[in-house]
């Protein structure tokens, strides 16, 4: 671990890696309702952008899934390296990006 931790560029706590999961699991429901919920069926300009932000959400989630190994119970944080910190700042950045767009569509994926 002495060795890794050299590596680190970047940490999330224990809460911030519970938020996303819980975050993204919110957002996929709200993806799934407007994508095959009749009743809350979103109009064809929108769909390839829902496809989008599930895709994303998925990546996410297996992000997420990779860094288990990187936990420190004794800090209750994950060390992120280089290459990690990377690919977070990319899906956080394309989540974004996706979640403009629908918002200019009159689509919110928040949970309020």
């Amino acid at each position: 671990m002495a060795d890794e931790r050299n590596n680190v560029f970047y940490t999330i706590s224990e809460d911030k890696y519970l938020e996303y999961l819980n975050e993204i699991g919110n957002v996929k429901n709200n993806v799934w309702q407007l994508l095959f919920n009749e009743s809350y069926a979103a109009s064809g300009d929108v769909v390839p952008l829902l496809c989008e932000q599930y895709a994303t959400l998925f990546q996410f989630e297996k992000f997420l899934e990779e860094i288990e190994d990187s936990f420190s119970a004794e800090g209750q944080i994950f060390y992120l390296n280089q290459k990690q910190i990377v690919k977070l700042t990319i899906l956080v950045g394309s989540m974004a990006t996706v979640r403009d767009e629908l918002l200019k569509n009159g689509f919110s994926l928040m949970t309020h």
